[in-house]
């Protein structure tokens, strides 16, 4: 085996400094911006841009993981080869060009994010997320990317929100089988790429066309209306 056949197999086993990610994607000069920066007490966006031609993709996960403006954990770097591969079911038949991270609550950081997910108080782990989450999706549309989610299946008291904040046709990386909670939809969760079984090489499936996404938002804004009145 060659060593860049190699790297290509093991590139998420490990965290990743930038001018790793740098050699593995082939270009350099490579920033990796943050928001807010310098990062505290919240991440609401880690983002990499390698190829201004190609389209962005969003991925939106559970909670931040260690990934900042100086290197990529594992989760972001199996996160990178995903986006780096072609991606025909999206017509990103070259790959893309743009990694847009965000998560379903951006309080950091996180030692156990599945208890976290289940006791911290909203409030608290959300921050301005929301506020974040539909103006990133908001951009990568426009830009004719794609909107993907990656939360596994704790937190699922948020997971209509925040599906109604990305404003259109979702993609995964893989599901469960269906389930019977309400926040599901009747559909599996979405694999959680902090898990082994989302490989590199995985690819895109539906998870929400437009015209349910249309509904979930209008549902949510009256439960937003009544809750407020």
């Amino acid at each position: 085996m060659s060593r860049g056949e190699e790297s290509v197999k093991t590139f998420s086993s490990r965290p990743r400094k930038l001018h790793e990610v740098e050699e593995y994607l082939g270009v350099e000069g490579l920033k990796i911006q943050v928001e807010p920066f310098p990062l505290g007490m919240y991440r609401y966006v880690w983002r990499l841009s390698w190829d201004p031609n190609k389209r962005p993709l969003l991925v939106v996960g559970l909670m931040p993981s260690t990934a900042d403006d100086k290197h990529a954990d594992a989760t972001v770097a199996k996160l990178i080869a995903i986006a780096n591969n072609r991606h025909p079911e999206v017509e990103a038949t070259t790959g893309f060009g743009e990694l847009v991270v965000m998560n379903m609550f951006a309080r950091r950081p996180m030692p156990n994010h599945k208890r976290a997910a289940a006791d911290l108080d909203f409030v608290e782990a959300v921050g301005d997320n929301d506020a974040w989450i539909s103006r990133e999706a908001r951009k990568v549309r426009r830009r004719r990317g794609t909107v993907a989610i990656a939360w596994g299946g704790d937190g699922w008291s948020r997971h209509g929100k925040v599906l109604s904040l990305l404003g259109g046709e979702v993609w995964c990386l893989g599901m469960t089988k269906p389930l019977t909670k309400p926040a599901s939809g009747g559909r599996g969760f979405p694999l959680s790429t902090s898990r082994s079984r989302v490989a590199e090489a995985a690819k895109l499936v539906p998870y929400l066309d437009s015209a349910s996404a249309q509904r979930l938002k209008s549902r949510k804004r009256k439960e937003d209306t009544a809750r407020g009145s």
